[in-house]
C-alpha cells in the first residue's frame, strides 16, 4: 500500500469516526431534550447563581448555608428538594451580581446568549466555525445548556485567554485569572503553564487579576471568605451523599464509579495529577494553541477531586477539528465526544496531548 493510499484511509476511518461521533450525539441531544420536556430530573443550576447574587449584598451569611439556600430556591424546585449549595468563592459573585439584578426569566434569556455567544467567538478563534457548531449539538455543551451552568462562559475566557498567549501574554494571563476567580480547579495548572511557556507577563497578568478580584469582594466583608472555607467540607458531603462522585469524570470519580477501595482510588488521582501535570507541561512548552488548550483544560480537571460532564465543554470544540483532521491519532479524540466515554475523556485526551502535538490540519 503506497503512502498516499494510507493517508487516505486514515482520512477517511477519520472522518468516518467524526460523523459517527456527531450522529451519535445528536440522538443524545434530542433524548436530554424529550427529558426535560417531560419535566425529568434536569435540574438548572442558575437559580443557585441567581439566588447568592439576589442576597450577596443584603444578607450574605445565607450564601454559605445549605439550607437556606435551598429554601431560597424554593419556587425553582419541586416537594421534598435535595439540597442546593452555592460553593463558588465569594469572588464568583463579581459574575454572578450582574444577573442577580434582572428578574430571573430575563437573566436566563442573558444568561444563554452570553454563554453560547462569548463561547462561540472564543472558540471561533482556535478552530473553524463548523466545528464551533458541530460542538453546541455533542452531549456536554447540551449537558450545560440544559443545567444552565457556568462552564460555557469559562470555557469562553480560557479560550480568548490561550488564544492571546503569544500576542498579548499579560492581557492572557489576566483573562485566564477571571476564570480562577469564579471557578479555581478549572485553570489549577495555569502558573504552571506560565512557567513552561517561560512567560512572566502572563504569570504577573494572572496574579494581578486575582489579586485585584479578592481586593474587590471584600466589599462583601472579608468573613465571607472564612463561611465559604467553612463550607466546602459540608458541599464534599452533600457531593458524596448524592451520588455525584460517581458522575465525576475526573480520577476520583473513576474509583468512586468501579467501587474501588480508598487506598486504590487515592492512587488513581495521585496518577492524574502527575499525568495532569506532565501534560500541561508539555503542551505549553510547544506554541500550538490548540494543544495548549488541552494542556491546561484536561491537565487542571485531572488534578481536581470532581468535576461534572458538562466541564469538559471547553474541549470539544477543539476535539471536533482534531478528529475531522488527517493527524495520525486523529480518530481517537472523537470518541470521547461521543459521551459513552465521559469519565475517561481527560486522561484519553490528555495522551493524546502528549503523543502527537501538531494539530494542523494536514
Amino acid at each position: 500500500m503506497t503512502a498516499d493510499a494510507g493517508q487516505f484511509r486514515r482520512l477517511w476511518l477519520a472522518r468516518a469516526i467524526f460523523v459517527f461521533a456527531v450522529s451519535i450525539s445528536a440522538g443524545f441531544v434530542w433524548n436530554e431534550f424529550l427529558i426535560a420536556w417531560r419535566g425529568g430530573i434536569i435540574v438548572p443550576d442558575l437559580p443557585v447563581f441567581w439566588t447568592a447574587a439576589r442576597h450577596a449584598l443584603a444578607s450574605p451569611e445565607v450564601l454559605y448555608d445549605p439550607a437556606r439556600m435551598t429554601a431560597l430556591q424554593a419556587p425553582f424546585l419541586g416537594p421534598d428538594p435535595l439540597p442546593r449549595p452555592f460553593a463558588y468563592p465569594p469572588t464568583s459573585l463579581l459574575l454572578f451580581g450582574p444577573f442577580g439584578m434582572l428578574p430571573y426569566r430575563a437573566a436566563a434569556i442573558a444568561w444563554v446568549l452570553l454563554s453560547c455567544g462569548l463561547f462561540f467567538a472564543a472558540a471561533r478563534r482556535l478552530v473553524p466555525a463548523r466545528h464551533v457548531v458541530a460542538a453546541f449539538f455533542t452531549p456536554p455543551l447540551v449537558a450545560c445548556l440544559l443545567s444552565l451552568q457556568v462552564s460555557l462562559l469559562l470555557g469562553a475566557g480560557m479560550m480568548f485567554g490561550v488564544s492571546l498567549l503569544d500576542r498579548r501574554p499579560g492581557i492572557a494571563g489576566a483573562v485566564i485569572g477571571l476564570v480562577a476567580l469564579v471557578k479555581p480547579p478549572v485553570v489549577l495548572l495555569f502558573p504552571i503553564a506560565a512557567i513552561a511557556m517561560r512567560s512572566p507577563r502572563a504569570l504577573g497578568g494572572f496574579c494581578l487579576a486575582g489579586v485585584v478580584g479578592c481586593l474587590a469582594s471584600l466589599f462583601l466583608g472579608i468573613e465571607l471568605w472564612f463561611h465559604w472555607l467553612a463550607s466546602l467540607g459540608e458541599f464534599q458531603r452533600i457531593v458524596a451523599q448524592l451520588g455525584l462522585m460517581r458522575r465525576s469524570v475526573t480520577p476520583t470519580g473513576i474509583g468512586f464509579y468501579f467501587g474501588l477501595s480508598k487506598d486504590a482510588t487515592a492512587v488513581l488521582q495521585v496518577a492524574g495529577i502527575i499525568l495532569g501535570g506532565v501534560t500541561c507541561w508539555r503542551a505549553f512548552r510547544g506554541d500550538d494553541a490548540i494543544i495548549r488548550l488541552i494542556g491546561l483544560a484536561a491537565g487542571s480537571l485531572l488534578c481536581a477531586p470532581y468535576a461534572m460532564y458538562h466541564e469538559l465543554s471547553v474541549l470539544v470544540p477543539a476535539l471536533l477539528m482534531i478528529g475531522a483532521s488527517q493527524r495520525r491519532y486523529a480518530p481517537l479524540t472523537a470518541l470521547p465526544v461521543i459521551g459513552v466515554f465521559g469519565m475517561f475523556t481527560l486522561p484519553l485526551t490528555s495522551i493524546l496531548a502528549l503523543v502527537d502535538r501538531r494539530t494542523g490540519p494536514g
